[in-house]
């Protein structure tokens, strides 16, 4: 007998959000565990839980609602209460506990929630839906990307990817729809395009660079000018990022210029994993760290040949510090050591050289997505491409691609203010800034 469960609660709601990714964990393993979620407004959320709680005589005064279907039509169901009351009867008959990170992803979904287009995607009857253009959709990097865009890693309900090549890969992006039709990712759908109108209505479009013209930067740009709905992010992640992002941006003069922006993360990484490496040299194997506990790195200047900057970066889980959160400046671990200073760039650079990177290019744009998606976390800071205002700072001028420091909260990112450039780092971005490295979006 299926078992049929109803969460109801506003979108902004953490606490719904948990209760939702918790009966996700159980729709994946039981195949007749059901669930309906109810997602309201935040203003309508009172109004519209008096009137269903004095329909069916229940006292419930908090979100999320929850309760169990006996079947159809206007039946009340049993009353089963709110997110602490789901997840005790969930433990007591199926043995499923909380995943114990479900109230950081919870947090996730509700920052997720109170963006625009999503907030006003809020119905009765289905979870949070989210639209990516994927273009092309036979890249390399975007086939690596799929399993990153599973709804729950981005706080949703549930993620349209509208899969978009030239007319003549139709038969290898029919391969692609095919693998994902095999995996059976819950809370997944794809359709095809081969026109670019298929940017219209789309939330967010990823786009990773062709040789085909009809998918050109520009032609994508032209696509999105023409579109009666434009995106909320435009991402351009493709192997000539400098070049496209200002061809495609130039096609949609309308497209705010905050929309549009390049992931940097990939940069990041590199300098991470490399510090992490340098700094367990000073420390027991068995305190080892990896690039996850390094925090703060900064990529500056053009998204083409980054500056990385690590003055300002801190390293957790270090040395058996106990709890492993306290923050350590990651000069005063390595001291003297002129890496700092010039080794890092130079490794990072020879990494980025490599061949085959599409799963670590894949997974920074996951990344990318994410911040803009759910934010960064207090005292985080994420380095994107970007174009530059008078407001930037640090010697830039307006209205180039240049890569920055931002903190994000609800979309909407903000170039971090107040930090001290060493004289190295300062010369350097200078002298992108003069030799015209740092390229004018808009002419």
């Amino acid at each position: 007998m299926a078992a049929n469960f109803v969460i109801a609660g506003p979108a902004s709601c953490s606490a719904t959000a948990k209760a939702e990714l918790l009966a996700d964990t159980l729709k994946l393993s039981l195949p007749n565990f059901k669930v309906k979620t109810i997602f309201l407004e935040d203003a309508k959320w009172a109004e519209w839980l008096e009137t269903t709680c004095k329909k069916w005589d229940w006292k419930h005064a908090s979100s999320p609602l929850v309760w169990r279907e006996l079947g159809e039509g206007n039946t009340a169901g049993t009353y089963v209460g709110g997110e602490r009351e789901f997840a005790k009867l969930v433990e007591q008959y199926y043995g499923v506990k909380p995943d114990p990170d479900a109230d950081i992803a919870a947090r996730v979904a509700a920052n997720v929630a109170a963006l625009p287009f999503v907030r006003a995607r809020a119905w009765e009857g289905e979870g949070r839906m989210l639209t990516i253009a994927l273009i092309p959709a036979t890249a390399p990097a975007t086939y690596a990307l799929l399993p990153h865009l599973l709804p729950p890693l981005l706080g949703l309900g549930g993620v349209h990817l509208r899969l978009l090549d030239g007319p003549s890969r139709a038969d290898p992006v029919h391969g692609v729809v095919m693998e994902l039709e095999d995996c059976a990712l819950a809370g997944v759908t794809q359709s095809t395009h081969v026109d670019l109108t298929a940017v219209d209505g789309s939330d967010v479009v990823i786009y990773l660079g062709s040789t085909e013209e009809s998918l050109s930067a520009a032609a994508v740009g032209g696509a999105i000018e023409a579109a009666a709905k434009k995106p909320v992010h435009v991402i351009v992640a493709s192997a000539s990022p400098v070049d496209d992002f200002i061809a495609l941006v130039r096609a949609a003069p309308s497209l705010p210029k905050a929309a549009a922006t390049v992931p940097m993360v990939l940069q990041e990484n590199r300098a991470r994993h490399l510090i992490a490496a340098r700094l367990n040299q000073r420390v027991d194997v068995a305190q080892q760290i990896n690039g996850t506990a390094v925090h703060n790195v900064v990529v500056w200047g053009s998204p083409a040949s980054g500056i990385v900057d690590i003055v300002h970066a801190h390293v957790v889980q270090y040395g058996g510090i106990v709890g492993g959160e306290e923050k350590i400046p990651v000069l005063a671990c390595l001291r003297d050591d002129e890496y700092a200073l010039t080794g890092v760039q130079t490794d990072a650079a020879a990494r980025a050289a490599r061949p085959g990177n599409a799963a670590s290019h894949a997974a920074s744009i996951a990344r990318h997505l994410r911040f803009l998606l759910c934010g960064t976390a207090e005292g985080e800071c994420v380095s994107m491409g970007l174009v530059t205002t008078a407001e930037s700072g640090y010697g830039l001028p307006a209205g180039v691609l240049a890569s920055m420091p931002v903190t994000v909260l609800n979309g909407t990112w903000t170039v971090v203010q107040g930090l001290q450039l060493s004289a190295h780092i300062q010369q350097k971005l200078n002298a992108q800034a003069l030799d015209g490295v740092l390229q004018h979006v808009v002419v």
